[in-house]
């Protein structure tokens, strides 16, 4: 290598650790910022890491209905068990069969009258005899009125003793007496004929409404009983549901509110009724009033045991609404809680909250209208927790 050679290889090896020393002084000094600035920004990256992610929204004003839905069973507007009033007497005739169809005053059924009919008799001649009796006791009364007048004139012209006068009159009282008593004589003749009759009318069983032989325990020959029924009559041209109604919902159940009903039978088919009856007062073991919803059924298609699902419309009105999940419950007070955000933190709100509708939940007090609520992220949060808004979705 010539001398030249040799000088410019040595120039251009300094000129090489020049720059890698360069270099390195640079590093040095962006180390040293980096250091720096760790130092003094920790705090605002450990917040910001340590942020909760959360999904906000607002509480709005909306029109709700307060419904009440129970589950049911379906029951006929009338039924009635036909007991006989007359006790140990053979049943004659079985004139109705379960399913028939019946109307008020319709025979069902009749007993045998033999022993009534043989009374009636017996009375009807006391009747007779009592009648005879009076009747000759007017005819007696009129010929002594008669004989009295014509001796008080012979008497006047002492043609005739006072005493045969005296004789006159004892007969006419005596008369008196016996029509007096063929009088009362018939009147219980008459008295005994009525209750016989009423007796008789008994031995015939009778529909007393319109409706269906639903059931019938007898059959002829039979012993009829004081006790037991005959025949039970079911009318199904309206029927009723029975159900309850909570104490919180008590003061708006009121009769005429509307009702639907649904049963398994019919899918997808919703009846209509109403609330027909609302108990004056609430079962203390349960906290609720019993509720009666009636409905028209001319052709029959509900029928008494369908098991029926019941909506009742309660109320309609305005509330403050959020997403149910934006509510807490406290465990122990039961206080219900959300959370908002402020200053880039989780402040925890007490609240009065209302029923569910849907996906919300009425807050009765503790929000205004437009305050942003937590609906994300709400179990990891307490107050004071940092928090960071995200986007619907993002926050676990």
């Amino acid at each position: 290598m010539s001398p030249d050679q040799e000088t410019g290889s040595k120039q251009a090896k300094g000129r090489g650790r020049l720059w890698v020393m360069g270099v390195l002084a640079g590093l040095g000094l962006i180390m040293a910022f980096n250091l720096v600035a760790y130092f003094w920004g920790g705090d605002e990256r450990e917040a910001e890491l340590q942020a909760v992610p959360v999904t906000l929204a607002a509480a709005g004003l909306a029109q709700v209905e307060v419904l009440m839905e129970q589950a049911a069973d379906i029951q006929p507007w009338r039924q009635v068990l036909i007991i006989s009033k007359v006790k140990g007497q053979h049943i004659e005739e079985i004139l109705a069969e379960r399913g028939d169809r019946v109307e008020k005053g319709q025979v069902l059924a009749r007993l045998d009258q033999a022993t009534y009919q043989a009374k009636r008799q017996e009375i009807l001649a006391n009747l007779q005899q009592a009648r005879a009796a009076k009747a000759a006791a007017e005819a007696k009364l009129a010929v002594l009125v008669k004989d009295k007048e014509r001796y008080v004139s012979l008497i006047k012209k002492k043609a005739a003793p006072q005493q045969r006068l005296d004789h006159i009159h004892a007969e006419h009282q005596a008369a008196e007496a016996q029509a007096k008593l063929a009088q009362a004589q018939i009147a219980a003749a008459r008295a005994a004929l009525q209750s016989v009759d009423i007796a008789l009318g008994d031995h015939v069983i009778r529909a007393p409404m319109d409706g269906y032989v639903s059931a019938r325990f007898f059959d002829p020959g039979a012993l009829s009983s004081d006790k037991d029924p005959l025949f039970q009559i079911t009318n199904e041209s309206k029927v009723k549901v029975i159900t309850s109604v909570a104490e919180p919902d008590y003061p708006l159940a009121t009769p005429g509110q509307a009702a639907e009903i649904t049963v398994d039978a019919y899918p997808g088919r919703v009846f209509k009724g109403q609330v027909e009856l609302v108990s004056p007062i609430l079962n203390p073991a349960t906290r609720s009033a019993e509720l009666e919803v009636v409905l028209p059924n001319p052709q029959r298609l509900l029928r008494a045991g369908m098991y029926a699902q019941v909506t009742v419309l309660l109320d309609r009105r305005q509330a403050l609404l959020v997403p149910r999940q934006a509510v807490s419950r406290a465990q122990g007070t039961g206080n219900w809680f959300v959370f908002t955000m402020e200053d880039g933190k989780a402040r925890q709100v007490n609240v009065e909250a209302g029923p569910a509708f849907g996906d919300k939940r009425e807050i009765k007090k503790g929000l205004k209208p437009g305050q942003e609520v937590v609906i994300r992220g709400v179990a990891n949060l307490q107050d004071g927790t940092p928090v960071k808004q995200v986007q619907k979705g993002e926050a676990e």
